[in-house]
């Protein structure tokens, strides 16, 4: 039988917890510890609500603003990470590939070889302006988007106002 306690919200999902179910009969709880033996709180059977059932849709947004209260304390601990600063600093880091020949072989390396690498090492990456073409392509999208509705939307009026001209003179009550 699944048990249910509000200090499970404040949890991760790899915690454990030790479950003292009493010996007497009609105890409707079980007491929940930690694994250093700190009491938790008391956890209750959990219910199973038909989905449309109203104390479950409260129980729910109970919980969920219980876990949402555990994130935000979560948030407030971490730092913004930028990817793009992330990824473009992990690859300035990153050491070259050794130019080491197999035993017994030769490296070769011709003027366009060298030029194509110094053209390589010689370009420059600007952040803000990857940023900026992200922002427009999820602006381009979100364009489209609302294109599509308006496509749709115009397509069901026009729907409408063929079956409305079809029965425009078919009632007999007006006629």
């Amino acid at each position: 039988m699944p048990y249910y306690c509000d200090a499970f919200a404040e949890m991760f999902s790899r915690e454990t917890v030790a479950l003292r179910i009493p010996m007497r009969t009609g105890v409707e709880g079980v007491l929940v510890y930690d694994d250093r033996d700190q009491f938790l709180g008391v956890a209750h059977s959990d219910t199973a609500y038909h989905p449309l059932d109203v104390e479950g849709a409260k129980e729910s947004g109970r919980r969920k603003k219980l876990n949402g209260k555990r994130i935000e304390a979560e948030r407030a601990d971490v730092e913004m990470i930028d990817p793009h600063k992330v990824a473009l600093d992990t690859a300035r880091a990153a050491a070259p590939a050794p130019l080491e020949p197999e035993r017994g072989g030769r490296i070769m390396l011709t003027d366009d070889m060298a030029n194509q690498a110094g053209q390589l090492t010689a370009k420059s990456v600007d952040v803000a302006d990857i940023r900026s073409r992200d922002e427009v392509t999820e602006y381009e999208k979100a364009l489209k988007r609302q294109e599509k509705a308006y496509a749709k939307r115009d397509r069901a009026m026009a729907r409408l106002e063929a079956v409305r001209r079809k029965h425009e003179g078919s009632n007999p009550r007006t006629s």
